[in-house]
């Protein structure tokens, strides 16, 4: 609020009509007096004034430093922050089909997440594709109805794919949080960013339930939630014509494994 008055047009003319009351009493003070007493006018009148005015353009011009800074790392962020993702999402689509979900705005689900990833073991653990061991393919899952594979795939390194997924949220969280902090300016990322934002959020939006909900994974309820609350911001705003998906329900993020009691 104090922000917004410095760098309003109300403290302009506030300034202006200090400065126009100071002319008016010294021109006063000449008329009636018919000369201007300057000490009495410097301890009374002049001297406070300057001192008041000098202290209100310093502050508004530290405001106005300070959102300019505030726009230019915004500005910087994104456009680093885009070309990482991409660059991660490049690696991830040839997968998960990811640039497409984006572009239509469509989720994946934990079962195709997990089905790239690796493979669930008959005592609820996971193991990813490329870790596997000839103890895990004897031991492979046998709920055959539930979705999730019950063969490992040689040629899929799984970690490589969670590292991927992480990296994204991750860059996403960071913008989000330093938006949420004021540390970038929000109306800045909204401009350049908004879409993708709210896109990406949605795509991997049951993958993000799972892992705060999952006590295996030990991240919390916390996970994400920056970007999450950001999301929220966006899709407020109805001129940006954007929605976040429905949270999912409780089975739609849980796998039918939680009773192991850890991830190998």
């Amino acid at each position: 609020m104090w922000s917004s008055f410095l760098q309003s047009k109300s403290l302009t003319r506030l300034i202006y009509g200090i400065l126009g009351i100071l002319i008016g009493i010294i021109l006063h003070d000449f008329m009636t007096f018919n000369g201007i007493n300057i000490e009495n006018i410097l301890k009374i009148i002049v001297a406070p004034t300057v001192i008041f005015m000098s202290l209100l353009l310093t502050a508004r011009q530290f405001v106005y430093n300070r959102e300019w800074n505030k726009k230019d790392a915004a500005i910087k962020a994104i456009y680093i922050s885009r070309e990482k993702t991409q660059k991660y999402n490049d690696r991830l689509n040839v997968l998960l089909n990811t640039t497409y979900l984006i572009q239509h705005d469509l989720s994946l689900s934990v079962i195709d997440i997990h089905n790239k990833m690796g493979v669930f073991l008959e005592d609820g653990s996971f193991i990813f594709h490329g870790d596997e061991t000839d103890n895990d393919i004897q031991n492979i899952h046998t709920q055959e109805k539930s979705g999730y594979r019950q063969d490992f795939d040689k040629d899929i390194d799984g970690r490589e794919i969670k590292n991927l997924i992480t990296k994204i949220l991750n860059e996403y969280e960071y913008i989000s949080m330093s938006c949420n902090l004021d540390i970038f300016d929000k109306n800045v990322i909204i401009e350049l960013r908004a879409g993708g934002i709210v896109k990406t959020f949605n795509v991997f939006i049951s993958h993000i339930y799972h892992a705060r909900y999952d006590k295996r994974h030990g991240y919390g309820q916390f996970l994400y939630i920056h970007f999450e609350n950001f999301v929220k911001e966006i899709v407020k705003d109805k001129k940006l014509d954007l929605k976040i998906k429905e949270i999912p329900k409780k089975e739609a993020y849980m796998t039918p494994f939680n009773d192991a009691t850890k991830f190998k």
